[in-house]
């Protein structure tokens, strides 16, 4: 995460949401590991008006939030960083997950708590021609 990829986060790879979201030090009940934007200042913002609650699972959690931009990248690697990718700041969230990484393409998914649609992690990748194809896959 950040412009210099200041911190590495697991995060679960969903394939019910499409939004990438993540537990940040805005968070006052987590118990994972958060993401400290602060040490990202010129690619970390929050979108104006955006605070979100959401009731999420299927486990009653009601998560808090605001929609942000940073850099998300997949590796180390500057080159596979998609740049102002619009993401989830969680800011309270009491299971023990950083965070997920949505990669259902049904345009419900991609709406969520009112929220414009989310910008998809693979469209990012592709439109900043970090991948050549929209496709992922899992190997174990």
């Amino acid at each position: 995460m950040g412009i210099d990829q200041v911190e590495m986060v697991d995060v679960v790879m969903d394939t019910g949401s499409a939004w990438f979201t993540l537990t940040t030090i805005d968070c006052t009940d987590c118990t994972a590991e958060t993401y400290d934007y602060t040490a990202s200042p010129y690619t970390y913002s929050e979108l104006a008006d955006s605070a979100i609650e959401v009731y999420y699972f299927q486990n009653g959690i009601d998560i808090f939030g605001v929609q942000s931009l940073d850099w998300v990248c997949i590796t180390s690697e500057v080159d596979t960083c998609a740049t102002d990718h619009t993401w989830v700041n969680i800011q309270n969230y009491a299971v023990n997950v950083s965070g997920l990484i949505g990669f259902n393409y049904d345009p419900a998914a991609m709406e969520w708590a009112g929220l414009s649609p989310a910008v998809h992690y693979l469209d990012s990748l592709y439109d900043q021609n970090i991948i050549a194809d929209k496709i992922f896959g899992v190997a174990l």
